[in-house]
């Protein structure tokens, strides 16, 4: 119940316990005002839900505000980029309805307290699907998605002043950890070690390439010159929406021989996966390199991306220049050197490509599909490219 006290002051307040047992106060000039208010208070008390301003009585819902927010993202990222704010802004959901399993869950909600008790949530073992706990980078991960969705409906002007002030807490940062990159022995053995066959070929494309997974399951036939042995990056595929036309070793085309070429996309897919066809199998992936016998510092927590830190070890080691390297795998080049040295002019990437090492993995896991496979044209009848700097 709630009760009025006179303050030194001369003026009332009003103290009551509201259903989360925090205690709230309000003052007023007169005693009149606050018994009015009282009286307002314990309805909202004995209907078991929290007293709000007025301003705020007409909130919007946080699952609404998050259906809008992903439907204004959507037209600004990628969509595998889409997915992954709508898994971590699902286990937000996931949470809130662990405290208020039916109804309504309106923007008041949204507390510092509330994102200290998400964080604290998500370290749990019994909140992971594999029964592990997550990560305190990963929690800090989740949190930091809450928090831009919090601050977009905030700034949007969509519910003007009826969304509270965006907060945010103090997380934890892992600090990083030391590269350490699989050699190309050690990428052979994970590729030999899976026994699926599109992943298989998805691993090979990555150890030749260098490139994002993300980016390499979007990638079309049509993207792919074979004769001329050039790889068109769509801008619309890529992390930093730069697009980019870069040359591939021979050894890949080689192996393109055997690439079993099934709809539209460079990767096949299993059939039947829904709508998640195009998303890459990381337990999988894992599992290969484990049983690769390749130690898991070189691959544990980015059984993909090992792949990437591969490449480019690899091919420095080489002898191969960092900036051409950086070029071929998306990476911005910064500072001075970005804004001078153009690689297509810098560097003979043909060569570049050229030092990655052979391999023949593929050809014991995938059979040659039924018609006519990719023909590799021998490397005498491949044009040189000297106006993109593909070659002398």
């Amino acid at each position: 119940m709630a009760y009025v006290t006179r303050r030194p002051s001369g003026r009332f307040q009003v103290r009551w316990s509201a259903p989360d047992g925090r205690e709230r106060g309000r003052t007023f000039p007169t005693r009149k005002h606050a018994n009015l208010f009282k009286v307002e208070v314990e309805a909202c008390v004995a209907a078991g839900r929290p007293w709000v301003p007025e301003a705020f009585r007409d909130v919007p819902d946080i699952e609404e505000m998050i259906a809008k927010y992903l439907e204004h993202r959507r037209h600004r990222l990628r969509g595998t980029t889409v997915r992954r704010y709508t898994e971590n802004l699902g286990l937000f959901v996931r949470f809130l309805r662990s405290k208020r399993p039916a109804g309504a869950l309106p923007a008041t909600l949204l507390t510092r307290p509330l994102l200290e008790d998400v964080y604290v949530w998500l370290m749990r073992p019994e909140t992971s699907h594999i029964g592990r706990p997550r990560s305190k980078d990963t929690a800090r991960k989740v949190v930091e998605f809450i928090q831009l969705m919090w601050r977009w409906a905030e700034e949007s002007d969509r519910w003007p002043g009826r969304v509270p002030r965006p907060r945010r807490i103090e997380m934890t940062r892992e600090p990083p950890k030391p590269a350490t990159a699989p050699t190309w022995g050690e990428m052979d053995a994970c590729i030999a070690a899976t026994g699926t066959p599109w992943i298989a070929c998805l691993l090979t494309f990555l150890r030749f390439t260098g490139l994002r997974v993300g980016e390499t399951m979007m990638l079309r036939w049509s993207d792919l010159d074979v004769e001329r042995r050039l790889l068109t990056i769509e801008p619309g595929i890529t992390k930093n929406k730069r697009g980019r036309i870069i040359p591939v070793s021979a050894h890949l085309i080689e192996a393109l021989a055997a690439w079993p070429r099934v709809g539209a996309y460079v990767i096949p897919s299993p059939p039947g996966s829904g709508d998640r066809t195009r998303q890459p199998r990381p337990r999988e992936v894992a599992r290969a390199w484990r049983d690769g016998g390749v130690p898991e510092r070189a691959w544990k927590g980015a059984p993909h991306h090992a792949f990437r830190k591969g490449f480019k070890s690899g091919l420095l080691r080489a002898g191969a220049a960092p900036d051409a390297v950086d070029h071929l795998q998306g990476h911005v080049i910064s500072g001075s050197r970005g804004r001078y040295i153009d690689p297509l002019v810098a560097y003979d990437l043909v060569e570049v490509v050229g030092r990655v090492p052979r391999s023949g993995i593929l050809r014991h896991l995938v059979q040659p599909p039924q018609g006519s496979p990719i023909e590799a044209p021998p490397s005498s009848q491949l044009p040189k490219e000297r106006n993109l700097g593909l070659g002398d």
